[in-house]
């Protein structure tokens, strides 16, 4: 399981324009501008990514988690693919300034909108040579997890595995 580009960009962009004023004494008045243009520097499209991740390699799945963010990707996915899915915690990449706002609005970036991003599923026998085409490209694709026999989704912590969380709505709804 992959995840090209990075979790929360469009959830950073949107909470930097409409807490604009309240974020002032967080966050530099420069990381407000750069947060705020997210939705076009680097964007929220991600065709470039999808073309060259399907274009040359053998892709089994790719879903960009929108509404309701990784969580509701991931369990698109292993629900439509019939699989198991186990995230490490530690390989996930969020956009920077993500989890500062997380704890500043008491929300989880696991279930935040996160269009910009593209999680998805390859070979074990390709993963290597497609984070290491994707780096040579300029995007950060790192492998997430791995697909299982197991259903469900689940997140890896160490030794700790437990169900992913689920959302009944997206976070930035709250």
């Amino acid at each position: 399981v992959f995840l090209a580009r990075a979790i929360g960009i469009e959830a950073v962009s949107i909470i930097a324009r409409e807490k604009y004023e309240f974020l002032k004494k967080n966050f530099s008045e420069n990381s407000l501008l750069k947060m705020m243009d997210l939705i076009n520097n680097p964007g929220i499209n991600v065709l470039k990514e999808a073309r060259l991740l399907w274009e040359n390699f053998n892709i089994k799945a790719m879903h960009d988690p929108t509404e309701g963010g990784i969580s509701a990707a991931l369990y698109e996915i292993a629900s439509r693919c019939d699989i198991g899915i186990t995230v490490n915690k530690k390989s996930l990449v969020f956009y920077p300034g993500l989890i500062r706002l997380a704890h500043l609005f008491r929300f989880n970036p696991y279930g935040i909108i996160s269009s910009g991003c593209i999680v998805g599923i390859i070979s074990s026998e390709d993963s290597a040579k497609m984070v290491k085409f994707m780096h040579k490209k300029g995007i950060k694709c790192p492998i997430i997890g791995e697909t299982t026999d197991e259903k469900g989704v689940y997140l890896q912590d160490g030794i700790k595995k437990v169900p992913f969380p689920i959302f009944d709505r997206d976070e930035i709804t709250n």
